[in-house]
């Protein structure tokens, strides 16, 4: 029609052709590009360009681009038919060399393919690290939380005055059959634990892990002690002793550890325990 006409007479485009004819194709390209550039609407300049893209350069991609705009300016005009059946020829060859370059691990789907995979990769890493951190934080947890427990029975044990006296035997009981209580003391503690929970029905006994017990009031007469070896002012702790068996040496009974404990509280640890070699005073 007219409009091919005037599209064809211009001057870059007849120069564009003269090229084409003269087989110089790269000439060509540009010079059909020059024409697009100065006059996007002509169409039958665009359509040579994408027509010599794809069977020159095999350039399908910008062939298709030209194409379509063809077909969007011009779709009734003769060449609108062509224009499809090449435009599908392209499309069905540029997925074809997109699918040869995935394969041979080339073009930006096989680059990118490759940086996603690194990404899983250190993605994974850092997973098995977190996991790994997180089963330490719940084992320090747990830990924190035993300690906690042991700590909490202990000022129970210590601070409850007004617990029964078997209440407190048995929880020194359960304080010697922690997992972490261990010591040169444990076996003779263990034992006297023993002889105290033997001993509840017939008398009042106080533990290491107890408040001393209240005095009785001053009218009530003091109960008679049984005879026991003469005590000095002082006594070095010899390797064996308990609190137990100094407070019967000496005082006859048992719960006499108690005034041996308040008298030597910077030397006597808070459980009860002593140490051999440790000079200890003996309170009237």
């Amino acid at each position: 029609g007219d409009g091919h006409a005037a599209e064809r007479a211009d001057r870059l485009y007849r120069a564009a052709m003269a090229d084409y004819k003269a087989g110089r194709i790269d000439a060509a390209i540009d010079g059909f590009r020059r024409v697009v550039c100065d006059n996007p609407g002509n169409a039958s300049a665009r359509f040579q360009l994408a027509t010599l893209l794809h069977d020159g350069r095999r350039d399908c991609l910008s062939a298709i681009c030209h194409y379509r705009e063809y077909l969007l300016q011009r779709p009734e005009s003769d060449k609108a038919g062509l224009a499809k059946e090449r435009l599908a020829m392209c499309e069905r060859q540029y997925a074809a060399d997109l699918v040869e370059k995935f394969k041979a691990g080339q073009g930006e789907i096989a680059a990118e393919l490759a940086r996603l995979k690194e990404g899983l990769q250190k993605a994974s890493e850092e997973n098995k690290s977190l996991k790994s951190e997180l089963a330490k934080a719940r084992e320090e947890a747990e830990a924190a939380r035993r300690e906690s427990e042991r700590t909490k029975k202990l000022v129970v044990s210590l601070g409850d005055e007004e617990s029964t006296n078997r209440a407190s035997i048995v929880s020194a009981k359960a304080l010697l059959e922690e997992d972490e209580d261990s010591g040169p003391d444990r076996a003779a503690l263990a034992a006297d634990v023993k002889a105290l929970l033997a001993e509840e029905r017939s008398e009042t006994v106080a533990t290491p892990f107890a408040p001393a017990p209240e005095k009785a009031p001053a009218e009530a007469p003091a109960p008679a002690e049984p005879p026991h070896e003469k005590r000095p002012d002082t006594y070095l702790v010899q390797e064996g002793d308990t609190l137990y068996k100094i407070a019967i040496r000496f005082y006859g009974r048992r719960s006499a550890w108690t005034r041996i404990r308040d008298a030597n509280r910077t030397v006597i640890s808070v459980d009860g325990r002593v140490n051999a070699g440790e000079r200890i005073v003996l309170p009237e």
